[in-house]
């Protein structure tokens, strides 16, 4: 029998009478197994958004998709690809906070992202200054997981939090100033859909937590609270564990 095996149900009871025994200890959203979405949209049908009622029952009655519309704005797509700013990180603890509760991060930080396109895989991305080598081990495989096994940390049913490569985007983008008014006057709300993120993603608008998702490759939608909305410059922040 695999060591591995035999040994995860005692090292799971060691946790739980750790996580007992310290009842002041607080697991990170990305650490916690109960933890799935926060201040996020409850799934859905699919939904579309179109300009009228009238524009809904021409899609009924003639069978007709109407691919246009005033109140949906891709940010990025594959058809589309946005350039945004990037940086991979160690570990969650090394992305710096100045970077998601300001709006003008200090220019010692900013200047150590590199520029990528959205939407991409940091885990295919070439290494900056040896271009034949890429930034970080591809996880998705049906062979042995390809991390490095450390003294016993490898039995550990805990989420590590020292060695956890974290990828933190930034993009920049505008609104239609008719979105900002009927969200800020309460007739409408804006709301912004990750269609794929894993395995979890924290977001950050203009320098505001909005919530937190984690259901790798299904949407995440959250609501941007109103106050802080703006046509131009918003910037959207994202942490990707």
């Amino acid at each position: 029998m695999d060591a591995i095996h035999w040994k995860t149900p005692y090292l799971r009871c060691i946790n739980t009478l750790k996580n007992c025994l310290d009842p002041l200890s607080r697991k990170e959203q990305w650490q916690d197994p109960t933890c799935f979405y926060d201040n996020a949209v409850t799934h859905h049908t699919p939904l579309r958004y179109l300009n009228s009622t009238e524009d809904a029952f021409t899609e009924v009655r003639q069978s007709k998709t109407l691919t246009k519309s005033d109140w949906v704005l891709f940010l990025a797509s594959a058809d589309k690809p946005a350039n945004c700013s990037f940086k991979l990180y160690d570990s969650p603890d090394s992305v710096p906070v100045e970077l998601l509760n300001t709006d003008n991060p200090p220019a010692q930080v900013l200047n150590q992202l590199r520029t990528v396109q959205l939407p991409n895989n940091w885990q295919f991305l070439a290494d900056e200054e040896n271009q034949d080598e890429l930034i970080d081990t591809p996880i998705y495989t049906n062979l042995q997981f390809p991390n490095e096994l450390k003294r016993l940390t490898f039995l550990s049913t805990n989420v590590p939090k020292k060695s956890n490569p974290t990828g933190y985007y930034r993009l920049t983008f505008s609104l239609p100033a008719q979105w900002v008014e009927n969200a800020q006057s309460g007739e409408r709300s804006v709301h912004i859909i990750l269609h794929g993120a894993g395995s979890g993603v924290s977001a950050y608008v203009n320098g505001e937590y909005i919530g937190y998702g984690q259901d790798s490759m299904t949407e995440t939608e959250f609501v941007i609270p109103s106050n802080l909305l703006k046509t131009e410059d918003n910037i959207l922040n994202l942490v990707v564990y």
